[in-house]
């Protein structure tokens, strides 16, 4: 079973190793081996990651790191070579390497994030979506906004940090932000008869990560608002822990009506980043989309005016030799 819950605010000028790691900051590679791929992992600050899961593509071979974080891949034939490398805690991360008979070595220096505190959702009797912000000590924060992604509802916590909307039943999207906080988003399944209460707790942020994430936020109402059903769908977490599925290319089949290939990119957050889906896991996300191929057109770039460069990388990257019929949006639960 995967299990890793990784949130999009990286800690870098805070991750200070001492003691043991300090000696492997800049841990050398191993040596070439004769028609082998060899490497290391470690993370940004240098610490070498064991156990940590590589994965090399078409041929499929799984290996994990030993102690000093190297690991290999025996009886390569000359070739390019996709290799993954993940690790709880992580970012995952692809490269594509050149086999040559001397063999090829590659590093691994894997974005570590920090564990955030996901959204606690309780049923209400009262119908439509309310709930409370707070900060991570449980403080309420008045004046955040709440927006409810594809429509043009903004709402504004009171002096409690309260909110609440009156609306129809249906799958949802809540971005939760205010000033000097890291963004947060919620996915919420309101059913008929019945209301939803949500409880988000916002961290601090520095402003790239806010500027970011707000650009990617922006995109997704965008999305949204202009979707076709028909040609498109939308997972909630709700909806997704329904389903009983792991996998997010087994759900990214059925929303596409298509069989989609586990190594298929996924747009993590909106973008930049994206990963093959089989490094993710179901359980570990808030909210899907899944943009399907219309009939004559081989992947799907963006539906919005403007130009979507996550988007089409993914699709470029996927489609020469995956089935990748559907552009597929993952949203991380922090």
């Amino acid at each position: 079973m995967r299990t890793f819950g990784f949130s999009f605010v990286v800690l870098l000028a805070a991750i200070a190793p001492t003691g043991p790691a300090l000696a492997q900051r800049g841990a050398p590679l191993p040596p070439l081996e004769r028609r082998s791929i060899v490497g290391i992992v470690t993370d940004t600050a240098g610490r070498v990651l064991d156990s940590a899961e590589v994965r090399l593509e078409s041929p499929r071979r799984n290996a994990f790191t030993q102690n000093d974080g190297t690991f290999a891949f025996e009886n390569t034939h000359p070739a390019r070579y996709t290799v993954t490398a993940r690790k709880a805690g992580h970012l995952p991360q692809s490269k594509r390497i050149a086999v040559g008979d001397t063999g090829a070595a590659v590093r691994f220096e894997l974005v570590p994030f920090v564990f955030g505190l996901p959204a606690a959702i309780t049923v209400v009797t009262r119908t439509g979506i309310g709930g409370v912000v707070a900060d991570t000590l449980h403080r309420p924060i008045a004046g955040a906004t709440v927006q409810i992604a594809g429509s043009s509802r903004r709402l504004t916590t009171d002096s409690a940090g309260r909110f609440y909307a009156d609306v129809s039943p249906g799958p949802y999207m809540l971005r939760i932000s205010h000033e000097g906080y890291r963004t947060q988003t919620s996915s919420v399944t309101l059913p008929n008869g019945e209301g939803r209460d949500v409880a988000v707790w916002l961290h601090e942020s520095r402003i790239a990560d806010l500027v970011r994430y707000n650009v990617n936020a922006f995109d997704l109402n965008e999305r949204l608002v202009r979707r076709n059903p028909v040609w498109s769908k939308i997972y909630t977490r709700e909806a997704m822990a329904k389903t009983g599925l792991n996998e997010l290319n087994r759900l990214a089949t059925i929303g596409a009506v298509a069989r989609v290939d586990e190594n298929c990119d996924a747009i993590i957050d909106g973008g930049p980043f994206s990963v093959p889906m089989w490094a993710l896991d179901v359980s570990e996300l808030e909210f899907v989309e899944i943009y399907i191929a219309k009939p004559g057109r081989r992947t799907v770039t963006s539906i919005t005016s403007g130009s979507n460069a996550a988007a089409r990388a993914a699709s470029r990257s996927n489609a020469a030799t995956f089935a990748c019929p559907a552009t597929v949006y993952a949203w991380l639960r922090r």
